[in-house]
């Protein structure tokens, strides 16, 4: 079991660089091309192409159609999503790009408690800021000390509770019921699913803002006595 999940874990934003909530740049709006593929080819069926223009009619003229205005009225929709229903458009974007990060917090980790003895120093730092950082780094040294690795995935269900400036509230149902720690003798390594350790837990989450651009985990608050 990860012993970084356990306790709580409430990390300031304190290594340089980091933005804070008044003093950060707002990140630009993230856009998500879509691309619409068509599995449909050219026709091959063989039927004749009507005629352009007709021969003259026996019956009654047709009346002339008249073609409607096209509509220019925009949408006022907003984009719906794991967020407040309030939010502007650039704070949207931030939660998108908090959301995008915070999952990425988790894939790394899944990966790196997976085969710990491949090194995931920059890994790690790519995507958490300190005091997460070295206690995430210090398991996993310990990991390889022990001759331990993690099988299964934790998988996350986030939403965002509030945006900031700079700083992401996410507050997220962590489900760790598949991850199972293997140890030195092949033996299974888990804690029981009892209140304190449940599988199932409640979590909240900061996501910062840093000068480069890139947005990181910074603190995290993990309930194992609450199930979800």
């Amino acid at each position: 079991m990860r012993r970084w999940l356990i306790p709580v874990l409430l990390a300031g934003c304190v290594v340089a660089g980091c933005t804070t909530s008044t003093g950060a740049e707002s990140p630009t709006s993230l856009t998500t091309p879509l691309t619409t593929i068509s599995s449909s080819g050219p026709s091959t069926t063989s039927s004749p192409p009507s005629p352009a223009v007709s021969g003259p009619s026996s019956g009654p003229s047709a009346s002339p159609t008249t073609s409607s205005p096209p509509n220019t009225s925009k949408s006022t929709s907003k984009p719906t999503g794991p967020w407040p229903e309030d939010l502007k458009p650039t704070q949207v974007a931030r939660a998108q790009k908090a959301l995008a990060a915070y999952q990425s917090f988790y894939d790394v980790i899944n990966k790196a408690f997976a085969k710990p003895q491949q090194g995931w120093d920059d890994e790690i730092t790519r995507v958490t800021s300190e005091p997460i950082r070295s206690q995430i780094l210090g398991e996993l040294a310990l990991r390889i000390k022990n001759h331990q690795h993690d099988v299964g995935q934790a998988t996350v269900d986030p939403q965002v509770t509030k945006v900031g400036t700079g700083d992401v509230y996410i507050e997220a149902c962590v489900d760790s019921s598949a991850v199972k720690t293997i140890t030195k003798d092949g033996k299974t390594d888990k804690l029981p699913d009892v209140k304190g350790t449940y599988w199932r837990f409640k979590s909240k989450a900061q996501v910062t803002l840093f000068v480069d651009k890139t947005w990181r985990v910074v603190s995290v608050e993990n309930d194992r006595s609450t199930k979800c």
